[in-house]
């Protein structure tokens, strides 16, 4: 039986997680905080006015450099949002 493949978004988040954590203890503390407060930005903007999913999303994207329950969540997102998409494309 051979592994599942491994989708573009979590190829590419894993190579930047990588990347990520050779910088600086306090260069990745502020994209942290970074991460935490656009992600708190996003939750707001779901009921106010705003691109709310969007800015989750980087606000995940942020978070996933440094955490990886964040990376996990982010790559189930995308891949349930390009599923999403791609029956949505062959409805329409």
């Amino acid at each position: 039986m051979t592994p599942p493949r491994e989708s573009p978004v979590s190829a590419r988040v894993r190579e930047q997680r990588a990347r990520h954590l050779r910088r600086s203890p306090v260069y990745r503390v502020a994209v942290a905080v970074a991460g935490f407060v656009v992600l708190a930005a996003g939750i707001a903007m779901l009921v106010l006015p705003g691109p709310g999913v969007l800015v989750c999303g980087i606000g995940l994207g942020l978070l996933a450099l440094e955490f990886r329950w964040s990376e996990r969540l982010l790559i189930r997102v995308t891949d349930k949002s390009a599923a999403v998409l791609e029956r949505l494309r062959r409805k329409g």
